[in-house]
């Protein structure tokens, strides 16, 4: 009856990360912003895992090898293709380079939130199309 409670999780109690999973999050980050997003998503947590995985991180190759997947074709499965690389970078430097037009006010700052948001649109739609289909044509 003792042990039953012994491992039992505590309520409230923080939970913690694997060392390779913490770097794997790490890299996804880093994974998200040289595309040019502040957002992590999906694809770059697996692409992370998947990188980590192939430079031998046994515990991360396990678990892939459990879903048959090999690293080195995950990473190769979800290459971000260039156009949606490019555009998440533009929208990026829309946000940065035209922060003092909207800061400015009037029709600049009218302007200048106008181009990010379009920027913003058309990378997400580029993200959308690739990852709907399957990431065909990426690379």
């Amino acid at each position: 009856m003792e042990q039953a409670f012994a491992d039992a999780p505590v309520p409230g109690a923080p939970v913690g990360t694997s060392s390779s999973l913490r770097v794997a999050l790490l890299r996804a980050g880093q994974l998200a912003r040289e595309e040019g997003t502040a957002d992590i998503r999906a694809d770059h947590v697996i692409r992370a895992i998947a990188t980590l995985a192939a430079s031998r991180t046994a515990d991360l190759r396990g678990t892939l090898a459990r879903l048959g997947l090999e690293p080195e074709a995950v990473v190769r499965a979800l290459a971000v293709p260039e156009e949606v690389r490019r555009l998440g970078q533009a929208a990026r430097r829309a946000r940065v380079e035209l922060g003092a037009d909207y800061a400015a006010g009037g029709a600049a700052a009218m302007h200048a939130m106008s181009e990010v948001l379009r920027l913003g649109r058309e990378y997400t739609e580029a993200v959308s199309r690739w990852l709907g289909e399957g990431g065909e044509g990426s690379g």
